[in-house]
């Protein structure tokens, strides 16, 4: 017979590693132009500061799912469990 179910170590590694990528990202320092009013350039300070910002709250997003993930893999394997139990429960009756 095949074993089915949950893996929880696997689980957890690939996980992490989805996770990895967004760790990874950086910031950019915030960048002052003395020399120029030129709106081009001045811009860059906004756009650094919405792409920082950005990075943080992908980064949040990225490990709260990372944990509501692994929850879910430890709840699949949990009901696996259960539902085999039942399973074995119920040939043994009849």
């Amino acid at each position: 017979m095949v074993k089915t179910g949950v893996d929880i170590a696997s689980w957890k590694a690939a996980v992490n590693k989805s996770k990895g990528g967004a760790v990874k990202l950086s910031k950019y320092k915030s960048l002052e132009l003395s020399k120029t009013n030129l709106v081009p350039f001045t811009s860059f300070k906004d756009l650094i500061e919405a792409y920082n910002s950005s990075v943080a709250n992908f980064k949040s997003f990225s490990e709260q799912d990372a944990v509501r993930m692994i929850a879910a893999g430890q709840n699949k394997k949990k009901d696996d469990t259960n539902g085999q139990k039942q399973f074995s429960s119920a040939r043994g009756k009849g």
